[in-house]
């Protein structure tokens, strides 16, 4: 592999275990917002919003977020600690991943209008308002298209090796 080529690689592989380590975090922030919910679905607060479909697309859409950046994560992290970061299997992390996005936007757009919900006596407050969410659409077809590339990746390293 020519310098510039592994220097470039070695740079990416650097990002993508930043990046991982961030995915880890965010996902993390997650399943504390997730659990904080079920706290509230399932205690003191549980039965005004539980026999709600607010509480369900709730816990919905922020299951599914946290799916998605857990499947994130680990592209990042496959993408850094493996001998080949392309292949089927990154591929298939990222159309899930959009797919799970596209779910939450499903979710979302169900979502009844209604006000805030507080959590830990009023110390969180989460909003939610229905709709679609444009900028998760646009992350849906950019996981779409990128997942598309990394075949081609795949394609043209497998075409590389054949060649050396």
């Amino acid at each position: 592999m020519p310098e510039e080529v592994r220097s470039t690689y070695q740079t990416a592989r650097r990002s993508a275990t930043i990046g991982a380590v961030a995915m880890g975090v965010v996902g993390a922030l997650q399943l504390l917002v997730l659990v904080t919910c079920l706290a509230a679905v399932f205690g003191d607060v549980g039965p005004s919003l539980m026999g709600t479909p607010r509480g369900w697309t709730l816990l919905a859409s922020i299951a599914t977020t946290l799916a998605s950046t857990v499947l994130l994560g680990r592209f990042f992290w496959f993408f850094g600690r493996d001998r080949s970061p392309f292949g089927t299997r990154q591929s298939l992390r990222l159309l899930v991943a959009a797919g799970l996005y596209l779910a939450r936007v499903g979710v979302d757009a169900l979502m009844p209008a209604l006000a805030s919900v507080e959590l830990a006596g009023g110390a969180i407050s989460i909003t939610q308002q229905p709709g679609i969410d444009l900028k998760t659409v646009a992350v849906v077809v950019f996981l779409g298209c990128l997942a598309m590339v990394m075949r081609y990746g795949d394609a043209l390293k497998e075409d590389s090796d054949s060649i050396a």
